[in-house]
């Protein structure tokens, strides 16, 4: 395996990884944000069943 292939050994994930996780997380507040502005509620997938919940 070259040293470009290793995978890293930490349990904390990847600087690059870690930017998707917050841009994600980002886009989350801000849909929630908006439909609590909207009065609407959100749709999920939860336990195998699609489900509205507030936001």
């Amino acid at each position: 395996m070259s040293k470009t292939a290793k995978a890293k050994s930490s349990s904390q994930p990847s600087h690059q990884a870690q930017l998707a996780i917050n841009a994600a997380n980002r886009a989350s507040e801000k849909l929630r944000e908006r439909k609590r502005a909207l009065g609407q509620k959100l749709v999920v997938w939860q336990e195998g069943k699609v489900v509205q919940i507030e936001p």
